[in-house]
Order: C-alpha cells, then structure tokens, then sequence
C-alpha cells in the first residue's frame, strides 16, 4: 500500500472493522481476496490525494509527510465504509469524508499546505 499499512490503519478504526469491510466472503481474516479490498481502498484514497496534490507537489510523495499518511488512512476509513454499505454509512463516516474533501479542496486552493512538499 502505498502511504499507509495495515498497522498504521488500525490507528483509525479497529482491525475487526477493517476486516468487516474488507471481506466480502465472510471467512473472518484477511486473506488474499480481503487484502485485494484493503489495496483497492488504499489505491482509491492514493487516486482522491494525487488529483488534489498533482501540480503543487511532486507525487508520489516520497517520503509521504505526516498528514498524507493521515489523509490516506482517513480515506481508506470512508472508502472501506462506503464500499460495505453505501446505504447504511454511519454519519460519523459522512462528516469525516466531507471534512476530508474540504481539506483536499484547501490544498488544490493552496490554502492548506503540506509540510514537507516541493512548489
């Protein structure tokens, strides 16, 4: 994954969760099927802070600042929950994505800056 692991995942939401939204079929761990979810999310949070960044810093980011790593673990968070149950998202999960794009937002505006990036 690019920007994050799974160690560093779980300091957003518990492993079970991970697993949870991960494995559609239900054995309970991450195998391989759960890990191609897991990476999948991580691509799409990766794709959502590329769009965002691209022009202002060089990415990839390399080595990811601290709040791109954030940024991607907070994504993966609302794009694993989203992908689970799109219907059902909790609005802790909704309020956490739009205060998530208001923040990629301020960067493409190049009101929010990231540490450690190149002009």
């Amino acid at each position: 994954m690019l920007y994050t692991d799974l160690n560093s995942l779980t300091g957003v939401m518990p492993f079970e969760k991970i697993v949870d939204c991960c494995d559609d079929y239900r054995t309970g761990e991450m195998d391989d099927d759960a890990m191609a979810n897991l990476e999948a999310s991580n691509a799409a949070a990766v794709a959502d802070i590329h769009l965002h960044c691209r022009g202002l810093y060089t990415v990839p980011f390399e080595p990811a600042p601290d709040e791109i790593q954030q940024l991607t673990n907070e994504l993966m968070k609302c794009h694993l929950y989203f992908r689970r149950a799109a219907e059902e998202v909790p609005e802790s999960i909704s309020t956490l994505y739009k205060r998530i794009l208001d923040k990629l937002k301020a960067i493409t505006e190049n009101t929010f800056r990231i540490d450690a990036g190149d002009d």
